[in-house]
């Protein structure tokens, strides 16, 4: 792809010179092809009002339901192995690590799909695949079994789900954006309280894990209900169709602070995956908790986790985003590390709590993060590697902290997440180094991250610098 112009800055008002009219710039999210103009008749006053917050409430509900089946796998740990007793706890974690992994992997192809076929059918097809990998899951005869039905099919159908609901924002709603996107980013956390409580009276208490699995199926039918609320606006007919190479974006994996971020990513998942899969296995074995007990220190989990991304809203007013960003990835490393160390419900509820507020702070700002470091503009396929970046982590950390003994697997596990939390710092600081020597030589690029005219994050932390 061809090297962008550089556009100069006009110091007496460098926002109007610095950007082209909003028609002609591609919104920073977006759930049509790359390249494709918004049509004519889309006029302001069709943004952050009417059917927008049907679209809001769908991307929200979408959130709860793919984070509260992705997150809550721990629950089907004990019945599993007791199910299938000739394979240990690592084989069975693998089922969990493949979905979560493969909802990340699948990143790129769903950024593909959606610019093709647009967030309704994408979420419809999310639907069917979830809804077949939990049904198919029912009837499941060994643990490999599970890596095909559950890991799969189901991480597959999260996996779009989950792109989907954050790709149809930028057609709906402009002054609203970065709220939208962290209201989006609270049904992940809302749904990882609701569904382990459900889950756990689903598996324990009434139906045994097989039937379980068949509930959650008919559960995942609901998004094709929630696709048919993303319908994206009226395309441009006489708008081309972009080529692969646009759709891919592939010039951003050419910023050395967009691989910085992309490190960092897999680290996060490669160390905190493991909480979500192992703690309540972990406080029953190791610490001795009955399951009441353990049910509440990882309800805990949950609801800080949901505190934090609703807390995310205010603390976005006051505070630089990607320094929060920055903080809040080392303590969540911090915290898991201190889980161990807790001897009783209330040590372990309380660290526990500490590290899902951090965690549900640092996610709801990781959309606007990936934004700000390669242009808005690139955010669908950005998100898309990112989201890779996730799975690879995701499906690489469980199996393999699984085999350490006792609370090693979080020490370890918070050590690798506290080295990502500096890899993003790194990122960060390049970041805002680019944005102090562009300005001072008076051009941009979209190689820089600066190509947003919508963006707030840049002038602040360069004003904190």
């Amino acid at each position: 792809m061809a090297a962008a112009k550089p556009i100069v800055i006009v110091p007496h008002n460098p926002t109007d010179e610095l950007y082209p009219e909003e028609e002609e710039m591609p919104h920073p999210y977006t759930s049509r092809p790359i390249g494709e103009v918004q049509p004519k008749k889309v006029v302001e006053a069709d943004y952050d009002s009417g059917r927008a917050w049907l679209v809001l409430a769908a991307g929200f509900l979408t959130n709860v339901l793919v984070f509260g089946v992705e997150l809550n796998f721990n629950v089907f740990m004990r019945p599993l192995l007791e199910e299938f007793p000739a394979h240990d706890a690592s084989d069975v974690a693998w089922i969990g690590a493949i979905s979560y992994g493969v909802m990340f992997l699948i990143g790129p192809l769903a950024s593909l799909l959606i610019s093709r076929v647009g967030t309704m059918y994408a979420v419809i097809i999310s639907g069917v695949l979830s809804c077949l990998g939990f049904l198919s899951s029912r009837f499941a005869t060994d643990v490999y079994y599970l890596y095909i039905s559950y890991g799969l099919l189901v991480g597959s159908g999260m996996g779009i789900a989950f792109l989907s609901s954050f790709a149809i924002l930028g057609d709906y709603f402009k002054q609203y954006i970065r709220l939208a996107s962290i209201v989006v980013a609270v049904g992940g956390g809302v749904g990882l309280f609701l569904f382990t409580k459900l889950f756990q009276h689903f598996v324990e208490d009434y139906l045994g894990w097989r039937d379980a699995m068949l509930i959650t199926a008919g559960i995942c039918l609901n998004l094709i209900l929630l696709g048919i609320c993303m319908r994206p606006r009226p395309r441009d007919p006489s708008v081309r169709l972009p080529t692969l190479t646009e759709l891919m974006a592939t010039h951003v994996l050419k910023s050395s602070k967009y691989l910085l971020f992309l490190s960092h990513v897999v680290l996060w998942n490669v160390g905190l995956v493991i909480v979500f899969i192992l703690l309540q296995k972990y406080l029953s074995e190791y610490k001795f908790l009955d399951d009441d007990q353990a049910n509440f220190v990882v309800m805990m989990l949950g609801i800080a986790n949901t505190v934090g991304r609703v807390a995310s809203i205010p603390v976005e007013r006051v505070a630089s985003p990607m320094k929060v960003y920055v903080i809040m990835s080392i303590l969540m490393g911090v915290f898991e590390m201190l889980l161990p160390s807790g001897w009783d419900v209330a040590g372990l509820a309380t660290i526990s709590s500490l590290l899902g507020l951090s965690f549900g702070i640092m996610i709801c700002y990781f959309v606007a993060v990936v934004g700000e470091l390669v242009g808005f503009e690139n955010l669908t396929p950005a998100l898309g590697y990112s989201n890779f970046a996730q799975g690879i982590g995701g499906l690489i950390g469980p199996p393999t902290l699984a085999k350490l003994a006792d609370g090693s697997k979080f020490i370890v596990g918070g050590a690798i997440t506290v080295i990502s939390g500096l890899l993003v710092l790194l990122a960060i600081v390049k970041h805002w180094r680019d944005t102090v020597a562009s300005r001072r030589t008076g051009a941009l690029s979209v190689e820089n991250g600066l190509y947003n005219r919508h963006s707030e994050f840049d002038r602040a932390d360069t004003a904190m610098t």
